[in-house]
């Protein structure tokens, strides 16, 4: 039997209204600075795992987020919030200061199985999962620091060799450049498929991703040109003019 497909305020689960489960969660936030937001006292949802306690999200479990963490320049992929705003908001609450390498581990599994269940298409969704496993084993002890490390390397070796490969027609080029992503999985230990899907993605979306943070320094420059000529013409003004947004904000 085909599962009904989920509905922002009608068919939400397994993420409901916080005093019964049986009725749809709302997702209801207020901006509180220029790059957070905040759930209203009183408001929130929960998160009903199968077999496993509920998970509350509220203003005192959660009290600020920024959705998903994501720069500026991957915005052509995925924006901060859509489908997958509740499994970011769960998982933000998840990884808080002081958890441990395989706690955080396990929320960003969660991460990922929340997004199934939100219908989030599967290729971007195992992407965003690959992107908080980076940052999981980044922030993680110094072993998993050096294989991501060494990952890096081997991707770029991976896409050097595909560049070189297509554009001599050498197919042993070719073929380690296939190979290399999942070598490099390796290096990533119990998160080994998100390391295999981040090498094959890692070409797909580093063009688009250079290009976006090119053009946005091309933009920083003609804010930052246009701001100086503006403080010719208001030098015996008190107020301040402002600077652009950093392309890690919104």
């Amino acid at each position: 039997m085909r599962r009904a497909m989920w509905e922002w305020g009608k068919q939400t689960a397994p993420f409901s209204a916080l005093d019964d489960a049986t009725k749809p969660a709302a997702f209801v936030v207020e901006q509180i600075s220029d790059k957070e937001f905040a759930i209203p006292m009183d408001l929130g949802f929960r998160y009903n795992p199968p077999e496993q306690d509920y998970i509350t999200v509220t203003r005192k479990t959660l009290p600020s987020t920024d959705f998903a963490s994501i720069p500026r320049y991957m915005a052509w992929l995925v924006s901060r919030h859509g489908r997958h705003t509740p499994a970011a908001l769960v998982h933000d609450q998840l990884v808080k200061d002081g958890i441990t390498f395989e706690e955080r581990q396990r929320a960003d599994r969660c991460f990922v199985e929340m997004m199934d269940e939100l219908q989030v298409p599967f290729v971007l969704s195992r992407v965003m999962g690959t992107a908080v496993s980076l940052a999981t084993r980044w922030r993680g002890p110094m072993l998993a620091k050096i294989g991501v490390v060494l990952w890096g390397v081997l991707a770029a070796v991976g896409i050097a060799a595909l560049v070189v490969g297509l554009a001599t027609m050498t197919p042993w080029l070719i073929a380690l450049s296939l190979v290399l992503p999942v070598v490099g999985g390796l290096l990533w230990g119990r998160q080994f498929v998100s390391g295999v899907i981040g090498g094959y993605a890692l070409p797909v979306v580093g063009g688009p991703a250079i290009a976006a943070l090119l053009g946005y320094w091309v933009y920083w420059v003609i804010e930052m040109a246009v701001r100086g000529i503006r403080s010719l013409f208001h030098h015996d003004t008190d107020k301040e003019l402002a600077t652009p947004i950093g392309y890690q904000g919104r």
